[in-house]
């Protein structure tokens, strides 16, 4: 490669550096007429090397759709598709140069005002305002090219429930913008909208508290199974893929993880569920649980969500929800349970009565409860536990 070519591919990367050079267009705007343009030399060798990157880059696309389509897609168990976003992060930052770069030098071909990029690879994991989910879901409505136009209206993943539609404003400024881009700028922004649940399912996370307006959340479970319904509330079996959990969520339900081959690398728990009718006993017993959090013996306390969903009339409605550590029986099954027989063996015995014990004790606890607070007071609180409602979660 001659020496020419290399000082004008150096003059393109500084122009890329340097957000002030960024208007001319070609080579021919940044000389004087006067000045002789340095001439470039492509031998077939420096051909064939870009030819080689450009097919590379662009079968960064082909993959990214790819694991889309076969490794990164999940079905919960009301049917709806969703995305593991940590595995398209993983995927987007690996590799040199990275995946994501790979991804915009490929979709910035198609920008149609001309102008060089106005995004770089790491403003997609800016801290506090990263857009890698907001580049994949572009992606895949074939419209990771317009990823500049949304950055710059700070559509991030931090806001993946705002409606653009909604904010007349916002949405004005972007369709402007989108109108250089595409021919049909609502089109765009409806089609985003409709896609982005699937990329944004509910984040579970330990003793979480969430209000989660609308009803396009995707509850990211793979089982929800009816197990028991009372006066108040009904108790659901759920299941959920220990990917979508953090590392300290797993070790609170560590007892939970299901090892046999349908449902291995699932964890379980339940869900006590309430009607708007019973939210006062909703806030009630979530103020209970979250008291006695961390207490030996008892049913520990994971989190809890508010959901608007469709019900089977078509209308919409509130559910309340506790989630709850699993328990498989309440003491009236476990006595009853044909396969239970009575402790034989002195070490049957024994065993048997050590952990009959530590419902006394959790009963003994929660009579005269002590709690910690954070800021370092104990306080004392006297409960009172009815025999006959030691149930499972009811």
């Amino acid at each position: 490669m001659n020496q020419d070519y290399r000082w004008s591919c150096n003059l393109c990367l500084d122009m890329m550096d340097n957000p002030s050079s960024l208007q001319p267009r070609s080579l021919m705007s940044i000389f004087a007429s006067s000045t002789t343009i340095p001439t470039v030399l492509l031998t077939d060798g420096d051909m064939m090397q870009t030819q080689t990157q450009v097919t590379s880059h662009s079968d960064a696309l082909s993959e990214f759709k790819r694991k889309l389509k076969h490794d990164w897609r999940r079905t919960n168990f009301e049917g709806k598709v969703f995305y593991v976003r940590d595995e398209i992060y993983r995927w987007m930052v690996a590799g040199k140069p990275t995946n994501a770069v790979r991804l915009l030098a490929t979709v910035n071909q198609r920008i149609k005002s001309g102008k060089f990029p106005e995004i770089r690879s790491s403003d997609l994991f800016n801290p506090g305002a990263t857009c890698f989910i907001v580049f994949a879901i572009l992606l895949s409505l074939d419209y990771g090219h317009l990823i500049h136009i949304f950055h710059k209206h700070n559509v991030t993943d931090y806001k993946l429930d705002w409606n653009i539609e909604e904010s007349n404003d916002a949405h004005d400024a972007i369709r402007q913008d989108l109108k250089n881009e595409h021919p049909n700028p609502a089109k765009v922004i409806a089609e985003f909208e409709r896609a982005k649940w699937a990329f944004n399912p509910v984040p579970l996370t330990l003793t979480m508290h969430k209000h989660l307006h609308g009803v396009n959340w995707i509850l990211p479970f793979t089982k929800w199974s009816k197990v028991a319904e009372g006066g108040t509330a009904t108790v659901y079996q759920v299941l959920v893929q220990e990917e979508l959990l953090e590392p300290d969520f797993r070790n609170a339900i560590s007892a939970g993880r299901q090892n046999h081959d349908s449902l291995k690398g699932c964890y379980e728990f339940a869900i006590k569920e309430y009607t708007k009718a019973f939210e006062a006993d909703f806030e009630r017993e979530y103020l209970a649980f979250r008291a006695i959090r961390g207490q030996e013996g008892m049913v520990q306390f994971l989190g809890q969500f508010v959901r608007e969903r469709n019900n089977a009339d078509g209308k919409r409605e509130t559910t309340y929800n506790i989630l709850l550590e699993y328990g498989e029986f309440d003491l009236e099954e476990f006595f009853g349970e044909p396969q239970q027989y009575p402790p034989v063996l002195q070490l049957e015995i024994v065993l048997f009565w050590e952990s009959f014990f530590k419902v006394a004790d959790a009963i003994s606890r929660v009579h005269n409860l002590t709690i910690k607070t954070e800021d370092g007071q104990t306080k004392i609180y006297n409960g009172c536990v009815i025999p006959h409602i030691l149930q499972r979660n009811l």
